[in-house]
């Protein structure tokens, strides 16, 4: 079973998104977008 940050990373890698795309699109900061990225 994936968590949700191996889930939203795969999600974001699958769409070939950048950390910096996904914050300009979400307006969330990137570095939150890095760290629930890197929570394993």
């Amino acid at each position: 079973m994936s968590t949700v940050a191996e889930q939203l990373r795969a999600g974001r890698e699958a769409r070939m998104l950048t950390v910096e795309q996904v914050a300009e699109l979400t307006k969330i900061r990137t570095d939150h977008i890095r760290a629930l990225n890197s929570v394993l």
